[in-house]
């Protein structure tokens, strides 16, 4: 998609494509922080491309006559997006969320703390978790006749999450991988199940009952706040089942692949906590969880 500003500003919508769609701006004036913005309801949310600090994520060019161009990469598919380019104007963005490591996950904290556990396995081995780029975490561990690792990275109001694993011995059996995301003592604990939500094909329906859903495919499970203002919600694509402990725990098991001798299978899902509704999560989801 390639828009002509003006006035060093543009305003459109796009609509089509899959996953990942450059936005090419052509015809600006000035160079310096250079944003987009999607339009929700009646606000606009900044689509940040910052990963290590707020002058990273965006791409530049020079064009002939002196003007210049940016690039910015939106998820698109077939839902109709109105967007709009700013230039010049300094735009302060909402702070990452802050992760503190655990033996066998991350404590995050947005307007709260909350913990996200990484799957357990036999060994109950201590994850050696190790800090990277654009304030990430990840791990590798050697597990029994196979390997496994993953990755956190924090956002301002998400975390992009990956696990991979490995078989390094023929004939493996693996359990399904569970994340979950412990709500005990926070505003997110719902003891009577009323404020948490699993995500179908043809929408959200209440998650009732202690128990592993069997929900196969890709999958999101998410929980109001007590006051309403927040949502917090785990998704992942191939999931093998949706979990829900009333008050306590939820989270996704993944499907437990078997593949072929040193084949590494890789995953990606999200954690959001955002104060915006149902609805326009699940249009976030759909665009941003892919089924590998």
């Amino acid at each position: 998609v390639r828009i002509m500003a003006e006035n060093n500003h543009a305003e459109f919508t796009i609509q089509g494509g899959k996953d990942l769609l450059p936005v090419i701006i052509t015809g600006l004036t000035e160079w310096k922080y250079p944003r987009i913005w999607k339009k929700e309801g009646e606000k606009w949310l900044l689509l940040s491309h910052a990963r290590n600090s707020s002058y990273d994520g965006y791409q530049l060019f020079s064009e002939e006559g002196g003007t210049f161009g940016a690039v910015f990469l939106v998820y698109s598919d077939e839902t109709v997006q109105t967007l709009k380019v700013s230039v010049g104007d300094p735009v302060e963005e909402e702070p990452q969320m802050e992760l503190s490591k655990l033996d066998h996950g991350v404590a995050f904290s947005g307007s709260t703390e909350l913990k996200l556990i990484y799957p357990i396995t036999k060994t109950d081995k201590t994850l050696n978790w190790k800090s990277s780029e654009g304030n990430s975490i990840w791990f590798k561990s050697r597990e029994v006749k196979w390997s496994r690792g993953g990755r956190i990275s924090p956002n301002q109001n998400d975390m992009d999450l990956e696990y991979w694993w490995q078989n390094n011995e023929e004939g493996i059996i693996h359990a399904p991988p569970q994340f979950t995301l412990e709500l005990e003592g926070t505003p997110f604990e719902d003891p009577s199940g009323e404020r948490t939500w699993v995500l179908l094909n043809e929408g959200w329906i209440k998650a009732e009952g202690n128990r592993i859903l069997d929900q196969p495919g890709k999958t999101a499970i998410a929980v109001e706040s007590d006051q309403g203002d927040e949502i917090l919600c785990m998704a992942w694509p191939k999931a093998h089942g949706v979990i829900h402990h009333p008050g306590t725990t939820i989270g996704i098991a993944l499907e437990p692949v078997e593949f072929s001798l040193r084949h590494r299978y890789h995953v990606r899902g999200k954690v959001y906590l955002v104060n915006r509704d149902l609805e326009m999560l699940r249009d976030r989801i759909n665009k941003e969880i892919t089924v590998q």
